[in-house]
């Protein structure tokens, strides 16, 4: 990828973190758990991009930047994966089921969403330091 190619993936990836945070908030502070069904699985994009052969951000961004950026992700997936487990009954299967939530259900959301938060918080905030070093790099360390 050209450097402004990888710039503009990473602010991609980082617009739709925000998309996605969004989405949590929308289920566990306005009760809209069947939309959780829309975006299962799309918290994987993040993870996608930032391995991918393509961006190599893992050389680019460096081992601390690199580190950093997918310490949180990685955090902050868990806390999706305990989200998702609230209101669905299986996420690996084709069709995934709605768990019925109660009001304990949607209080752990937005406890798990706090967390989620934070994380989030702490991934945007290596990015930005990413991006920062992406655009002090040379042209000519792209492929």
């Amino acid at each position: 990828m050209k450097k402004n190619d990888t710039i503009a993936g990473l602010n991609n990836a980082v617009k739709h973190q925000v998309f996605l945070m969004t989405r949590f908030h929308n289920v566990a502070f306005k009760e809209k758990y069947k939309e959780v069904l829309d975006f299962l699985h799309e918290e994987e994009d993040f993870g996608q991009f930032l391995n991918s052969k393509e961006a190599n951000l893992e050389e680019l961004a460096g081992f601390t930047f690199f580190d950093k950026m997918t310490k949180f992700y990685n955090q902050w997936r868990g806390e999706c994966k305990r989200f998702f487990d609230l209101f669905i009954e299986d996420t690996s299967v084709p069709k995934p089921k709605l768990i019925k939530p109660n009001s304990r259900s949607f209080d752990l959301a937005k406890s798990i969403y706090a967390d989620m938060e934070a994380s989030n918080k702490e991934l945007l905030a290596a990015c930005k330091l990413t991006e920062a070093r992406l655009y002090a790099l040379a042209e000519d360390r792209f492929s």
